[in-house]
């Protein structure tokens, strides 16, 4: 058995932690369904499907992250922690985006501004 330190343990911790935000962030929005009649249907399908994709690239994210900690986060699997992150990031962003997008103001006029 390896030597499994305490700081890959907390790296491993916060890196699921992170993850976990992120997938809540996208997991709030994905049960909203704002359509009503058969565009609602095509909504809450589409929805489901990225909550389905958004919840595996979750897992796949903290078994990676379990593996490398295992390995004492060294090795050439890095990488898959780290794409399991960025597509949560990119569900998340997209969550954001369509709670802001939506005039019902659940963003509250948000806005981001690029200086």
């Amino acid at each position: 058995m390896k030597n499994l330190s305490e700081r890959g343990l907390w790296v491993c911790v916060v890196y699921n932690l992170i993850n976990l935000v992120l997938f809540a962030t996208f997991f709030k929005e994905a049960t909203i369904i704002r359509g009503d009649g058969p565009g609602g249907f095509g909504e809450a399908a589409l929805k489901g499907l990225l909550l389905l994709n958004a919840l595996a690239a979750f897992i796949a994210g903290v078994v990676s992250s379990v593996v490398a900690y295992r390995e004492s986060w060294s090795g050439s699997r890095l990488w898959r922690p780290a794409v399991a992150s960025l597509v949560l990031l990119l569900f998340a962003v997209l969550a954001v985006c369509e709670a802001c997008s939506d005039g019902a103001g659940h963003c509250r006029h948000w806005q981001i501004f690029w200086s």
